[in-house]
């Protein structure tokens, strides 16, 4: 509900809430034309704009086309905009990285997620649908990264999840040869000779018999077992220069999450996602000849996520230097139009990129200075790299998350921003927005521009120069001995606080209203409301990781538009960040910690017997009919997490997942022995559709609801309750809409240093909360978002307010359950059989557009 601060002042009056002064920036487009977008970051627009998340982008031999591997299609655009009519549906999401052109410019293959190549035609300006590349296999092979060789006739394929590089015959589409990698390839280059093919392993080296399970030292992803760190994350990366006659194979370890790939002469550059660097490989000795790290000034920690390689050239001399041929003895030469039989463009002053090599070209007989461009999609921006010293020469901006890179020229870079300008396709135009709602982009960046400028303008628009001093507030010097952080999901502010006339809600879009969360309203009311809080995260996957790690990694930004695996309970090593999470933090600092149900596997938790539905558990409930095992996957989580407290099934109520804390809370409590952290699942509010076998989606949400109230009341009625601050947020805000941005969600903190009858209306997301945890708990930041990120302060106070909160009794029944098919009317029908219609195997599996549309039809009926 859009107010004057006038009219929201007198409102705000009445019931005796106190509205803060400041009014701050909100999620999306802002007055200047720059993004807020969800990490916290400020982006500058994309110059050309279109819906959906892009993974991939390939330049046209004429130097001027550019193919867009886009969320599940391919199109075409030029530097102007999307080229209308292009488009050639892919029948399923594209694949997590795979573009090219035939040298010829007539034919383009794309990588799928449902494990084919789809080639494009080109003809006449248009795009159509070619053949269809399978190959054998009952399992989905996950084809990636994608080169071909000089004459356009043969082209490989890396096979993600078979671990190997197929090479395929163009005219026939036949696979003539299979070449065996290490775990999960990504991307693949051909040797300037053609005898030899390279490719990075994003999971690194095969486990041997000295990685025990039993201490985290493997893990498994997608039924590939995987050398892990005892955090969760992989612990190798490398890189495989395979013979194509199988004459030889080597296996050079680099870093972390190796992604691109672009070879030049005798040197592979290769970006390692999850480590922050460039590894620089000798081909001539196959093995690593330098590691460059990607870091600027003070920001040393992990966060740059480097995922895309290109090689420019500038003049460093205006004279004549045979050292400049000898620099590049390797290097190929362009083919001929002659040579070829077709039509090959020839750009001024660019370093061509042949299968991810370049040609150097030199002006008027100078020697001319190799530079490579870095996609780091964590900084959303392109770093410059002098290719001889390994120097960071600066940054330019680009928009969310720059995952591709297309030079034309020495001058001109093409760069693809997955996440683009952010989840703003309908909030630009005036309308509610939801999560999924990206508008993917590309920047045409003009690198004749001052580079220092540009590097203080990246620098500027991630916060990197500014003051870190923490607030001088008790909360942050000692005072705060304990935390709880509970994540629920999937809900956004308008949802549930809509209704709330003290804060900025639109009460249309307000189906959870305080009939449905009385607890959440009444703590809004006893405490602070914040209407200006955003979660980082889009969905589960990304959600979760972001939540417990204030990041989602490399893996997790390429794999939105086709999910391999869905590491929302951390069952992945290839989605769990490499600086470890905040369990991890803590620990190093030598505080105590407990998880309840966080990063613990949905699909090995166990319920014995096994239900027939929610109902039987929730009638059991206070008996032993039933015991609960909750199994993380991760090795520092197992010696944490409450042993009969789930994540998922959600059969197991909230109501019961309080039960379960409080008992031993209170137990903490007597022994004066409270973890100093407490990580808390508490995810019912996800609701199970019209599931038969569940609740009706408010009764679900009124069972979250209640079980916060409840957790909040023992905690607060506790001796440590003096000492403790308990956070609470959403893992993703996706179910539903919201006016502002579909981001914004529940946004919560209670503590005696909270202040009362509050509105606190600051921009604050995910990570915002989690530095605002660090600097209370006395910890170190687990990467740069965090480290970047203020802690919040305007909601706090030196003046403590001790009084307990009494939990609320629900209005709405608890236990209520869908109504069965054959009692419901011609209508309802429809919308149950598409609730039945949906994948409700783990958390998100259903599909988010249709589920919301069910959510929003049983929440507003006749709306």
């Amino acid at each position: 509900m859009k107010k004057a601060l006038l009219a929201t002042v007198l409102g705000l009056a009445t019931v005796g809430f106190t509205l803060q002064a400041t009014q701050t920036r909100k999620m999306g487009k802002q007055p200047d034309g720059t993004f807020q977008v969800s990490s916290g970051q400020v982006i500058q627009a994309g110059t050309i704009a279109f819906d959906g998340r892009p993974v991939d982008i390939a330049l046209h031999p004429d130097g001027k086309t550019l193919a867009v591997l886009g969320q599940n299609k391919v199109f075409l655009a030029i530097e102007s905009g999307g080229i209308p009519g292009t488009d050639v549906p892919l029948g399923a999401g594209a694949g997590a990285h795979g573009l090219v052109w035939t040298p010829d410019g007539t034919r383009l293959f794309a990588s799928v997620s449902n494990g084919i190549v789809q080639e494009c035609l080109f003809e006449n300006g248009k795009l159509t649908a070619g053949r269809k590349l399978e190959f054998a296999g009952k399992d989905n092979p996950r084809p990636t990264g994608l080169c071909l060789t000089r004459d356009g006739k043969t082209l490989f394929v890396a096979l993600m999840d078979r671990d190997s590089i197929a090479e395929v015959e163009v005219l026939s589409g036949k696979v003539v040869r299979t070449l065996p990698t290490q775990k999960l390839p990504f991307a693949v280059a051909l040797s300037t000779d053609e005898k030899t093919v390279l490719a990075t392993n994003w999971g690194g080296r095969p486990v041997t018999d000295e990685d025990e399970l039993e201490n985290g030292e493997r893990a498994e992803s997608n039924g590939a077992w995987l050398v892990s760190d005892p955090r969760g994350f992989t612990a190798t990366g490398s890189v495989s220069i395979l013979a194509r006659d199988g004459a030889s194979t080597t296996h050079v370890p680099v870093g972390l999450h190796p992604t691109a790939l672009l070879l030049d002469g005798n040197r592979a550059f290769v970006a390692n996602a999850a480590s922050d660097s460039i590894s620089v490989i000798d081909l001539a000795q196959k093995r690593v000849a330098a590691t460059w790290p990607l870091t600027w000034g003070k920001n040393r920690l992990l966060g740059a996520m480097p995922g895309a390689l290109a090689m420019v050239r500038r003049p460093i001399s205006t004279e004549p230097s045979p050292r400049a041929l000898e620099r590049f003895p390797s290097s190929p030469v362009a083919p001929s139009s002659r040579e070829e039989g077709h039509e090959t463009a020839s750009l001024p002053g660019e370093a061509r990129a042949i299968r991810g090599r370049e040609v150097p070209e030199f002006h008027e007989g100078g020697e001319m200075a190799q530079i490579l461009l870095v996609a780091c999609g964590g900084d959303n921006a392109i770093a410059e790299v002098d290719a001889a010293t390994g120097k960071v020469l600066g940054y330019r901006p680009a928009g969310y998350y720059p995952m591709a890179l297309a030079p034309v020229g020495a001058g001109k870079i093409f760069a693809l921003n997955t996440k683009g300008n952010g989840s703003v396709r309908r909030t630009v135009l005036g309308q509610a927005g939801n999560a999924h709602d990206f508008q993917g982009s590309i920047s045409v960046i003009d690198r004749s521009t001052d580079l220092k400028a540009a590097t203080a303008r990246v620098a500027q628009l991630n916060s990197w120069d500014a003051p870190r001093a923490t607030p001088k507030l008790k909360v942050f010097n000692g005072e705060i001995k304990h935390v709880l952080y509970i994540i629920k999901e999937n809900r956004t502010y308008d949802e549930v606080f809509g209704d709330m006339k003290e804060g900025n809600g639109e009460v249309s879009l307000c189906g959870l209203g305080e009939e449905v969360t009385p607890n959440h309203h009444a703590l809004a009311r006893s405490f602070t409301l914040f209407d200006n809080g955003y979660v980082s995260g889009t969905n589960s996957a990304d959600g979760h990781q972001w939540t417990d790690t204030a990041m989602a990694n490399d893996y997790l930004e390429h794999m939105y538009t086709g999910y391999r695996t869905y590491p929302d309970d951390g069952d992945d090593p290839m989605g769990i960040s490499s600086a470890g999470a905040l369990w991890d933090a803590a620990l190093k600092k030598k505080k105590s910690v407990r998880i309840y149900g966080e990063f613990c596997d949905d699909s090995s938790n166990i319920i014995s017997p096994k239900p027939k539905d929610w109902l039987e558990v929730w009638q059991a409930r206070g008996t032993d009919k039933f015991t609960y095992k909750s199994v993380p996957k991760v090795h520092n989580v197992k010696k944490l997490a409450h042993p009969n407290y789930l994540y998922w099934p959600l059969l197991q109520s909230d109501q019961v997942k309080a039960d379960i804390f409080i008992e031993e809370y209170q137990k903490f409590s007597k022994a004066d022995t409270v973890p100093n952290l407490m990580v808390m699942s508490l995810p019912s509010d996800h609701t199970e559709g019209l599931s038969a076998e569940y609740p009706k989606p408010k009764s679900m949400v009124a069972d979250n609801d209640l079980a916060l109230g409840r957790i909040v009341e023992a905690v607060s009625k506790s001796p440590q309750w003096k000492n403790t601050a308990i956070f609470v947020i959403e893992d993703d805000a996706q179910a539903g809409p919201d006016h502002v941005d579909g981001h914004r969600t529940v946004f919560a903190c209670y503590s005696p240093y909270v202040k009362r009858g509050f509105v606190d209306s600051n921009f604050y997301t995910t990570v915002t909360m989690l530095s605002t945890i660090e600097k209370m708990l006395g910890l170190d930041p687990m990467n740069k978002f965090d480290a970047n990120t203020p802690p919040m302060a305007a909601c706090f106070t030196d003046t403590p307010n001790f009084s307990a909160f009494t939990a609320v009794p629900n209005r709405t029944k608890l236990g209520e359950m869908n109504t069965p098919r054959a009692a419901l009317s011609a209508s309802e029908k429809k919308w149950y059989d598409l609730s039945a219609s949906l994948d409700w195997s783990q958390p998100d599996a259903a599909d988010f557009a249709t589920l919301n549309r069910i959510l929003w039809h049983n929440l507003h009926p006749g709306h």
